[in-house]
């Protein structure tokens, strides 16, 4: 295995494994929020789902 194929692997399993670590980070900050502000209805995801741009 050459090394521009070692990288490529390497980097597949990083994007990988940054969103398998991302998804509990942003589930933990919306629970955070509706502790703390109150301000979202969790039965409705519209109002803590991020505007895509």
């Amino acid at each position: 295995m050459n090394n521009q194929t070692a990288k490529n692997h390497l980097d597949t399993v990083i994007k990988k494994a940054r969103v398998h670590f991302y998804k509990p980070i942003q589930i933990a900050e919306i629970l955070r929020r509706d502790r703390i502000k109150g301000d979202i209805d969790l039965g409705d995801l519209e109002t803590y789902r991020t505007p895509s741009s």
